[in-house]
């Protein structure tokens, strides 16, 4: 067994300590009548290569490498200066976010994701992802996936009353909404489960 291959259970007898660094550069821009913003970064989990001590109940104490992880991305966001009705809202934006992901200590678990937003009046926000990451092993069934793949959805409302009101009512509410197929490991969906679906809500109260 191995955490980049955890293939049995294991106890973990002594805690680790382990630095990540990283770097973001965000520009801002505008052009005509659009607002740009793009942020680029990387960062590295585990830059020192730390290990923690296992114990399994077949195998005696052992020293395990923890995974170091390479990530770097990419994002853009833009939205029109055009604002609409008496609130000044802005009438459409957008987001867009890439994502690559290597563990340089293991051929496994490497992958990419995507995703994209539009929201209308700063208020209906629409989205949708898809990612795509190398499995590590074949858990025993001859028709296993080499690759975990799947698409994500969503949508949320955001009701700015702190806009409507002038700010006589410091309160801003929205309902997020996420849905996503339940990850399988073989072809041959034996084992399916139906979707995970996550509705939050969350109530922001502002203070001068």
């Amino acid at each position: 067994p191995s955490l980049l291959d955890p293939t049995g259970f294991q106890t973990i007898k002594r805690q680790a300590i382990f630095p990540d660094i990283g770097i973001l550069k965000i520009s801002n821009f505008s052009r005509a009548n659009l607002e740009h913003v793009i942020i680029i970064g990387s960062s590295l989990n585990n830059a020192i290569k730390s290990d923690i001590k296992l114990k399994t109940k077949d195998v005696g104490p052992a020293d395990e490498e923890l995974p170091v992880t390479f990530h770097i991305g990419a994002s853009y966001e833009s939205s029109l200066n055009r604002r609409t009705g008496n609130y000044n809202l802005k009438t459409l934006s957008w987001f867009l976010t890439a994502e690559y992901q290597e563990i340089l200590n293991s051929k496994y678990r490497g992958g990419f994701k995507f995703g994209a937003e539009i929201t209308g009046l700063e208020m209906l926000k629409l989205r949708m992802g898809y990612y795509r990451e190398k499995l590590p092993y074949s858990r025993g069934w001859s028709d296993s996936k080499k690759y975990l793949t799947d698409f994500t959805y969503g949508a949320g409302v955001f009701v700015p009353l702190s806009i409507f009101s002038d700010n006589s009512i410091p309160l801003d509410f929205g309902i997020d909404f996420v849905k996503k197929d339940h990850a399988l490991f073989t072809n041959s969906n034996l084992f399916s489960i139906g979707d995970f679906t996550v509705m939050s809500f969350t109530v922001t109260w502002k203070f001068d």
